[in-house]
């Protein structure tokens, strides 16, 4: 991770950015994806349901009605120490047939992914989503 602050911002934004197009497109349109952004030690509370494991994360993931996600403000800030970059999301987002959005704040923690050949690659370590 850069050491320049000015860098360690532009690529942590670039970072946020790249992930929130990415993450909701599969989470709205191609959910089966949604579980490679996850390793099977991440933790995740959604609603206050807390699970781990990748097949876990792919059977709830599949469980939900489809999703229509409106992303209203997002932010990436960067946990230096570790190289994690924090991602906070609000918006709305409709279930199924439902009429009415809902409104959610989400959290991620994403993690370096020391295991992927490709650099500057990351994963979701911790995930939490909640109605507000």
């Amino acid at each position: 991770m850069a050491t320049n602050p000015a860098e360690l911002i532009h690529i942590t934004t670039r970072a946020a950015d790249n992930f929130i197009a990415t993450y909701y497109k599969l989470y709205d349109r191609q959910r089966h994806l949604l579980s490679q952004m996850y390793k099977d030690t991440s933790a995740v509370l959604w609603n206050g349901i807390a699970m781990t494991g990748l097949e876990k994360l792919q059977e709830f993931f599949l469980k939900l009605p489809a999703t229509d996600h409106q992303i209203h403000s997002y932010d990436g800030q960067p946990v230096r120490e570790r190289g994690q970059i924090l991602v906070t999301v609000t918006g709305t987002v409709k279930f199924g047939d439902d009429k009415q959005a809902k409104s959610f704040s989400q959290n991620f923690i994403l993690s370096p992914d020391s295991g992927n050949s490709q650099p500057g690659t990351y994963f979701v370590s911790s995930d939490h989503f909640r109605f507000v």
